[in-house]
């Protein structure tokens, strides 16, 4: 998950290199079908051979163009017509670990998800946005009987490395 906008060239290349370590682990990359950073994660995804699938927030498949909303790099897109907000929910909850790069407003509601659903969750620190906060800021917004699990690193493919670990812990090897 990660912000619509990319300012920054670097950081649209740590996407593509996450959605490639996805990708070359067999694991499926969700993206919310949009611009950015998820496109650029879909890209390296794609690339590879990896599955994409977006939740689009639009209704049908001509709103999701007329919006601007991207048509390549995912395997399949789903036209949720829940909106933005409401299709983060299905983001969030169609995934057992998830990556957050940059990030805005958008981002962020789907980091709260996360974060009260207790998934695991990955920051890519130095990508920007309140991924580069979030650290200072759990110390007054964290719950204390919360279960999610955080993992914070610069280093894209060691964060990936520490989702995918922890991910095996709770659900076990893919057989």
């Amino acid at each position: 998950m990660g912000s619509s906008n990319v300012l920054n060239p670097d950081i649209a290349a740590k996407a593509e290199q996450i959605g490639r370590e996805i990708a070359t682990r067999g694991a499926v990359l969700i993206t919310g079908a949009t611009t950015g950073l998820p496109l650029a994660a879909a890209k390296g995804a794609n690339q590879c051979g990896g599955e994409v699938i977006g939740f689009s927030p639009a209704i049908n498949w001509d709103e999701h163009k007329r919006i601007g909303m991207p048509q390549e790099h995912h395997d399949l897109i789903v036209c949720t017509g829940l909106s933005l907000k409401g299709r983060n929910l299905l983001n969030v909850r169609a995934c057992h670990g998830i990556l957050f790069l940059g990030g805005s407003m958008g981002t962020l509601n789907e980091f709260t998800i996360a974060y009260d659903e207790a998934k695991i969750i990955g920051i890519l620190e130095g990508s920007g946005g309140f991924c580069d906060h979030l650290r200072e800021w759990m110390q007054y917004l964290s719950k204390p009987q919360n279960q999610a699990i955080i993992h914070y690193n610069a280093d894209p493919v060691q964060l990936v490395d520490d989702v995918f670990a922890s991910i095996e812990q709770i659900f076990g090897r893919k057989k």
